[in-house]
């Protein structure tokens, strides 16, 4: 993260790697590096904005997780995240709703970070996103159920447990008919990843699979 002050434009460049600095090239081509690049350092100014670690570590992990621990909001053993740092739940949003989506709250971060979290935090995280519901929005990806769904994917992965399996069906089946009523009120469906069907047939069929993972890059 950047922290910038002034109102004035500016441009930022910067080229690294926080895993190795490249020292070389292997026989066969690939890159050779070694694990001294540094750490994440504690920094007053970063910690003020939400983007810093407290305790410096050379650890990417340690530092993601001090960071998603310090900023989730436990309450009756359920967990969300704030949309920003500093915020409360609902706060930054125009009609002061708690929003629980994958980009916008509790299953995003379980979908995506959910080896970070450790169990006991995925697990809460994911609970509120099943005791939440499927989303009215519609079935998609990005703010829809299909995309909470992978939160319950992503805890069967880390945990074994199979009621994340069985929640993440239930929730395919939603989906699967909120796309066809849908299409019956519009007269055709929505072709793109994150927003139309197509993120929900993925998501469909990892469920027929028996798990799978959000498509990112």
């Amino acid at each position: 993260m950047i922290v910038g002050a002034g109102e004035l434009p500016c441009t930022v460049f910067a080229v690294g790697a926080l895993e190795h600095h490249t020292t070389g090239s292997r026989v066969d081509g690939t890159l050779q590096g070694v694990a001294d690049w540094g750490a994440y350092t504690v920094d007053e100014a970063a910690l003020r904005h939400g983007a810093g670690v407290e305790k410096e570590t050379t650890n990417a992990d340690e530092a993601y997780a001090e960071t998603l621990q310090r900023f989730a909001i436990e309450e009756d053993g359920l967990v969300n995240w704030p949309p920003l740092p500093g915020l409360q739940l609902g706060e930054g949003s125009r009609d002061g709703q708690i929003r629980t989506q994958w980009c916008h709250g509790a299953p995003g971060i379980v979908a995506t970070l959910a080896d970070l979290l450790g169990e006991e935090l995925a697990v809460a995280g994911g609970e509120l996103t099943w005791r939440a519901g499927p989303l009215q929005k519609g079935a998609n990806l990005c703010h829809g159920t299909a995309g909470n769904g992978y939160a319950f994917l992503a805890l069967l992965e880390h945990t074994g447990d199979e009621r994340w399996l069985t929640r993440a069906r239930a929730f395919a089946m939603h989906a699967a008919g909120q796309v066809e009523h849908n299409r019956s009120d519009y007269g055709r469906g929505r072709y793109t990843l994150w927003t139309g069907d197509l993120g929900t047939a993925l998501y469909l069929a990892d469920c027929i699979d028996g798990g799978g993972k959000l498509p990112l890059p």
